[in-house]
């Protein structure tokens, strides 16, 4: 491609691109540290540098045609959309089977048949391409969407849904390309969908954090395991050996609150003389 037929806006978007990557992976960086033990943000981080890293080999395509910086940047993108994958399902706590092994690699025989082709049949190969974009991108969307949760559903359809979206735009993408008036929609259009996807994404790791503090502190409500108790008064020891009241002890590690009255038992050992309860006053000698 010389230099006359240079698409400045088309490098200036690839550049703008990855930068929007880059800020966008680390956000994530930044949450994951929050998160703490929760899995995926690492991963999606690391997918959106990888995708940064191919935009720029992209934009040197458009300055100066080479071969090699489109398949590096092709190449790129690709283990970005696998790190992509690979988070979403150590977020949701799935495991890999062979089936899915087995469609990975059918997907990446697709690909590589669709660059190896390229040269020759260019609609083809970039349908191939293409195509592998828009099936592991509902792929992912549909993991996402199909997990059960009892919490807010925000994050879970901002991000499967934006990534469904994402797939169907990959699929029109080369259909968008002929359109001159389209082009700029073509461009802006899947930074959108990247946004919507981290977004949900974030929302997904906000969701998981309060539904870890809600069951911890539900935890923290239940009185579990062996209380040392005092026989004679009732006190109850805590873990730095200093007795409490049981009333006390019990109040604070729980919502329990008491309201005190008097059993029968001890209405009649304390006070005999009033009929409180049937049967209170001792019999007569």
């Amino acid at each position: 491609m010389g230099t006359t037929t240079v698409l400045p806006a088309i490098y200036a978007s690839n550049l703008t691109l990855a930068v929007c990557f880059v800020c966008m992976g680390a956000g994530l960086m930044f949450l994951r540290r929050v998160a703490g033990a929760i899995a995926g943000p690492g991963y999606w981080a690391a997918g959106l540098f990888l995708n940064a890293a191919g935009f720029v080999a992209w934009a040197a395509t458009i300055t100066d045609w080479n071969r090699e910086f489109f398949l590096l940047g092709e190449l790129l993108h690709i283990i970005g959309f696998a790190a992509l994958v690979l988070g979403i399902y150590r977020f949701m706590g799935k495991a890999f089977q062979r089936r899915h092994f087995a469609g990975g690699c059918a997907l990446a025989a697709m690909w590589i048949f669709g660059l190896m082709i390229m040269p020759q049949h260019r609609v083809g190969g970039l349908f191939l391409i293409m195509l592998f974009r828009t099936l592991i991108f509902v792929w992912a969307g549909q993991i996402i969407l199909k997990q059960a949760s009892s919490g807010s559903q925000a994050g879970r359809s901002m991000a499967g849904w934006g990534l469904v979206a994402w797939g169907v735009y990959a699929a029109c993408a080369p259909v968008i390309w002929q359109f001159s008036w389209l082009r700029p929609m073509a461009v802006g259009l899947p930074a959108g969908l990247h946004v919507v996807v981290v977004m949900g994404m974030v929302l997904l790791i906000i969701e998981q954090m309060q539904a870890r503090a809600e069951a911890s502190e539900q935890h923290a409500q239940r009185l579990e395991g062996l209380l040392p108790i005092c026989a004679a008064c009732k006190k109850i020891r805590d873990d730095r050996d200093v007795w409490h009241p049981i009333e006390g002890y019990i109040q604070h590690r729980s919502k329990a609150e008491f309201s005190h009255s008097i059993c029968p038992d001890c209405a009649r050992r304390l006070y005999p003389e009033l009929d409180i309860y049937p049967g209170t006053r001792p019999n007569a000698t």
